[in-house]
């Protein structure tokens, strides 16, 4: 589960060893299991949940505010997905902390821009890595 705590103290850590934090990207994500909406089990949505959508928020709040009280124009970006906006079966828990993942980018946008701090979201489609390089190479891989 995500932690706010530990946030904070790396964005620290990156400032006291690096210098300023002017941007972040949230871009990790999980898919989840691969089952219709009533094979998942509570523990796989929360687990979705808490690293696609909670810890975007939690970590896109640590930089904000640490931005904020260093007076920085910094920027935010969140990476979503194709599924944010689109349907596919057995994805229902990943396609929904995606389409939050943009929801919250534009709610983070508005309420960030009196403090000249730019929020954006990228939404990909199908790439290759290795979390979908089974899913690319079975038989939906080819559609």
């Amino acid at each position: 589960m995500p932690d706010a705590q530990a946030i904070h103290q790396l964005i620290d850590k990156f400032d006291d060893n690096y210098g300023r934090l002017d941007a972040l990207i949230n871009c990790a994500g999980i898919l989840g299991a691969d089952d219709y909406m009533f094979e998942i089990e509570a523990s796989d949505w929360d687990a979705v949940m808490n690293v696609n959508l909670k810890a975007t928020w939690q970590a896109s709040t640590c930089a904000a505010a640490y931005m904020i009280k260093k007076g920085i124009q910094g920027r935010i970006v969140n990476i979503s997905s194709s599924l944010g906006g689109r349907l596919q079966r057995k994805r229902i828990h990943y396609a929904t902390s995606k389409a939050g993942v943009e929801h919250l980018t534009r709610n983070m946008a508005m309420e960030l821009v009196k403090n000249n701090i730019r929020v954006n979201c990228l939404v990909p489609g199908w790439l290759a890595t290795p979390m979908v390089q089974d899913i690319l190479n079975g038989p939906q891989g080819e559609h």
